[in-house]
């Protein structure tokens, strides 16, 4: 399993993961872990084989609650 629920609907990507892919209606999410951070890409589901139609980054040290 990639995803481990902890309450409600909050979810951990397992540490043995590397990513997760996440449809919410018409979108489809991949959301992989980095070395020093996390991608998350967005495709039209359907046509997760081309290229992404956006894309975000952050690094584990900008998400640091002490940063």
């Amino acid at each position: 399993m990639a995803l481990t629920l902890n309450e409600d609907l909050d979810y951990t990507l397992d540490s043995d993961s590397e990513s997760v892919w996440i449809t919410v209606d018409t979108v489809s999410v991949y959301i992989k872990r980095q070395d020093e951070g996390v991608s998350v890409y967005l495709y039209p589901t359907g046509h997760e084989d081309e290229d992404a139609i956006g894309e975000t980054y952050a690094t584990y040290d900008e998400c640091r609650e002490d940063a």
